[in-house]
């Protein structure tokens, strides 16, 4: 521990000088402190960004710099230096801030870090300032795509930090919103969402208001009575759904990656198939985080229309499963040939209900006749359907 904090020493004495650029690969740098980082070599990744950071010129690469920045309060919180970490937190903000304003998730995820930081330190005045930065953003910008998971941890600490300097209804409210948003991300019968919910009876007791408290405890007792009760299966997902945008379909996204692993996991006579087919629909229907092309052989995915309705949200379950899990939205050669395996294992395990789809049959034949050939075969599918789709055009 003696090395590293005076390593600490150097770092926060190198982060107000002027260091000598030199002709460093900065790009290999950030690699190598990131998979530093990874290994929990923390003193290694904290030299390595130093010496990234002392690369660059005054100005130069100025998000770099402050993610840099950003990983090296990181590692000090993880080596358990939090005075140290929000120091560091605190310049990175600053060089962020500067060079890209303060109206960004990224700028709100970088106070945070400074909130939490402050929290371990136990400094909590401060923290909660911090927090109140991260707050002022989420809640007057409109449209920060892609950030609920993010705000949701926000929320979740300044719940935290308002708790620890006994304002305890602002606590609450934090609370309450992050359960809301954890509830779409995770489900309510996830252990990240009950776990979540001790913290809100916590508030609730600290507030006086036992009542409350009492009801909380006893949602966490039925909620993990049903979890248990069912194997540990449920299906969280929302019993009504809005989507009219992509916008409102990216809060469904969570939501539409659960129905994709239930529906793929399950026998088309399980409880929730209709629910979950329904999601998954609308959901590739508005989204714009993947697209879809079907050719008049998926359209007409059976002998008969129970059959196709059985059998098609299997393939858009894969297509949506697959771009949810990679990020590749794009109706790529990947992603057809993932969603058709998911697609032949669903139907080899319900052919017994529905009875036998022709074309299904014979894909399976030929993947045990040739493999080769079947990987052929789906190939003159995909090209198939991506030629009817120029021509749409």
């Amino acid at each position: 521990m003696k090395t590293f904090s005076t390593l600490v020493l150097f770092l926060l004495v190198s982060l107000v000088t002027t260091a000598t650029p030199r002709p460093v690969d900065v790009l290999r740098l950030d690699s190598v402190a990131n998979q530093q980082f990874a290994s929990k070599q923390y003193v290694d990744a904290v030299k390595t960004r130093q010496q990234l950071i002392a690369s660059l010129n005054p100005g130069d690469n100025d998000s770099l710099h402050a993610f840099s920045l950003v990983q090296i309060a990181r590692c000090l919180s993880r080596e358990e230096l939090a005075d140290s970490a929000a120091t560091v937190g605190k310049q990175a903000l600053y060089v962020y801030s500067r060079a890209f304003g303060t109206q960004s998730m990224d700028y709100a995820i970088i106070a945070d870090n400074v909130s939490f930081y402050l929290l371990q330190a136990k400094r909590y005045q401060e923290a909660v300032s911090y927090s109140e930065k991260a707050l002022a953003v989420i809640n007057s910008v409109p449209d920060l795509t892609g950030s609920y998971v993010d705000e949701s941890i926000i929320l979740v600490h300044a719940a935290e930090n308002y708790n620890a300097v006994g304002r305890n209804p602002l606590a609450i409210a934090c609370e309450l919103r992050a359960l809301r948003l954890m509830s779409d991300i995770y489900g309510e019968h996830s252990d990240t969402y009950i776990d979540e919910l001790q913290f809100l009876s916590k508030f609730f007791a600290d507030n006086g208001d036992k009542e409350k408290a009492g009801q909380t405890d006893d949602t966490i007792t039925r909620l993990r009575k049903e979890k248990k009760d069912a194997g540990g299966n449920v299906l969280d997902i929302p019993a009504t759904v809005k989507m009219d945008s992509p916008r409102e379909a990216e809060r469904y996204r969570w939501a539409t990656l659960r129905a994709c692993d239930y529906y793929l996991s399950h026998y088309i006579t399980a409880d929730h198939m209709a629910e979950a087919a329904s999601l998954i629909a609308q959901w590739v229907t508005v989204t714009d985080e993947v697209t879809v092309t079907l050719d008049s052989s998926l359209l007409d995915l059976g002998n008969n229309q129970q059959q196709s309705l059985a059998y098609l949200p299997a393939f858009l379950a894969g297509c949506c499963r697959y771009a949810l899990q990679s990020g590749e939205k794009d109706f790529s050669w990947g992603m057809y040939g993932t969603a058709m395996a998911d697609l032949l294992n669903f139907y080899n395990a319900n052919a017994p209900y529905t009875g036998k789809v022709d074309s299904l049959e014979k894909l399976i034949a030929a993947y045990a006749k040739n493999r080769d050939q079947f990987v052929d075969n789906l190939k003159q599918l995909y090209n198939r359907a991506m030629d009817g789709r120029k021509q749409q055009r």
